[in-house]
Order: C-alpha cells, then sequence, then structure tokens
C-alpha cells in the first residue's frame, strides 16, 4: 500500500521548498494543506487557472502526484456559520481540485455548545459532495471524528453521515482523533470503517494527538486488520503539524513510514 505526506506539517514553508522537502524523503504522492495561515500552500480565493498551473508545475518538477486537497472552508468565511458562504468556498476549492486531479477532504466546524453545527456540517458535507460528483468530477470525504470539532466521536460522525444522506460520502479517520472520544479502535472500525476512504495515520499519548506513529496509545494491529479485510482500497497518508520544526518533520514522517510498512508487513 502506497504511504503519501501531507505539506502541513511543513506549513511554515513555501510550497516548492514542503514538496521538495517530502520528494527528498522518498514520497511520490502528497497532500496538500490548504488552511490559511496555518498551511498557506495553495489559496481557493486566487485565480483557480493560474493556481492550477502554478501548483502543477511544482509537482511534476518535484515527481510528486497530488491526491487530496485538506481544507476548511470555514477559515475563509466572514461568518463560519454562513452555509451559502461556506459553499462558495467548497465550490472553489472543488475547482482546484478537479484541476489537480485530485480529492478534497473537508473539515466539519469548529465545535458549538448546540446540535445546530453538527446538522450544518452536514449539510454542507452533503451539497459539497453532490456538486463535487456531479459538476466536478471530485470525490468529497470529510474528516471525521476529530477532537475539537463538531464530530469528535464515532457515534457523532456516524449521525453526521446519516443527516447528510449520501451513501457514497466518504471518511477521512485520523488514527490520534479516533479513539479520544472513548470508542476503542477495534469497535470505531467496525462501526464506521465501511465508509472509511482515506487514513490520516498519527498517534496519540495521554491526551496529545501529535506523535508518530508507534510512538503513542492507538491500537495499529485493529488498523491493519482493518486494512487487510477491507473489500475496497484505502488511501494512507502521514500528517504532521507545525509543533514540530521542517527537519524534525521529515525525519519523523520517513519514520513514520517505515513504522506503517512493517505494520502493513506483518502477518
Amino acid at each position: 500500500m502506497q504511504v503519501s505526506c501531507s505539506t502541513i506539517g511543513f506549513g511554515v514553508l513555501p510550497i516548492g521548498d514542503a514538496l521538495d522537502r517530502i520528494a527528498a524523503i522518498g514520497f511520490t504522492e502528497v497532500e496538500i494543506g490548504v488552511l490559511g495561515d496555518f498551511c498557506p500552500h495553495l489559496d481557493p480565493l486566487a485565480p483557480i487557472a493560474e493556481t492550477v498551473a502554478g501548483s502543477a508545475a511544482l509537482f511534476d518538477r518535484c515527481g510528486l502526484r497530488p491526491v487530496a486537497l485538506n481544507s476548511a472552508p470555514r477559515i475563509y468565511c466572514d461568518d463560519p456559520a454562513d452555509p451559502d458562504q461556506l459553499l462558495r468556498v467548497a465550490d472553489r476549492l472543488l475547482e482546484l481540485a478537479a484541476g489537480l486531479r485530485c480529492e478534497l477532504i473537508l473539515d466539519v466546524g469548529e465545535r458549538e455548545d448546540t446540535d445546530a453545527g453538527l446538522r450544518r456540517a452536514a449539510a454542507v458535507a452533503g451539497e459539497a459532495f453532490r456538486r463535487g460528483r456531479d459538476r466536478h468530477g471530485v470525490t468529497v470525504s470529510v474528516e471525521a471524528p476529530h477532537r475539537g470539532m463538531n464530530a469528535q466521536t464515532v457515534p457523532e460522525a456516524l449521525r453526521l453521515l446519516e443527516i447528510a444522506d449520501e451513501d457514497a460520502l466518504g471518511v477521512t479517520y485520523d488514527t490520534s482523533h479516533a479513539t479520544c472520544g472513548g470508542t476503542p479502535a477495534a469497535e470505531g472500525l467496525r462501526l464506521i470503517g465501511d465508509r472509511i476512504t482515506r487514513v490520516q495515520a498519527r498517534d496519540h499519548r495521554d491526551g496529545d494527538v501529535h506523535h508518530t506513529p508507534g510512538d503513542g496509545e492507538y491500537d495499529w494491529p485493529a488498523l491493519a486488520r482493518f486494512l487487510a479485510a477491507n473489500p475496497r482500497p484505502v488511501c494512507l497518508e502521514l500528517e504532521f503539524d507545525g509543533r514540530l520544526t521542517p527537519e524534525q518533520v521529515a525525519a519523523e514522517s520517513g519514520r513514520g513510514r517505515e513504522f506503517l510498512h512493517r505494520l502493513l508487513r506483518s502477518p
């Protein structure tokens, strides 16, 4: 199974430098962070054609294939609770993804005290999925469960998918967040596994979700069993954040990839 690497861990670098680092580690596939100041590697508000052409040239130079954009439309909205604004940004992200021939991962919004946030996230996700499928030929998934977001537990993620009412809407499953809500990995994978299309591999320990795979408490053998038994292909990627220096991210990305390769080779 191919393991890709996210540019999010290299968010402090310009996109060209981030891609150079990722290519130097030996990756051939890359997820692109589109997350405002946190990871400004692409700008969905900039002219689409120029952005696609410029970034495609960088990918070609580095020998990398973009597999997904990872974004949060709320970052680019004056009112992150306005579905129309969220969908306008989602449309631009879909255009970018279509131009780069990759998928789109959407967050589900920062957690709110009422049920409204989850319902809004579900409605936006469902509509973005349909627009991606029908207008752009782009596959959309939602990152859930995710701590601090509107669907931070496996049951909440399942409820979001139910409200979205699109059976083909997939989940980007972050291992570091998935068990923080109290559901053991094997049970969570059993419950939500048929909706998982992507896995972001990271570990957690003592509530800290920023560890390299294998350094924390996540049940990795359970994931290996799930991947081996899953009838459809699942994309596996490494994602770190800006807590580490680019040099540290490069080292941990290489180490995490080796851990995952060993895991997937084990009987």
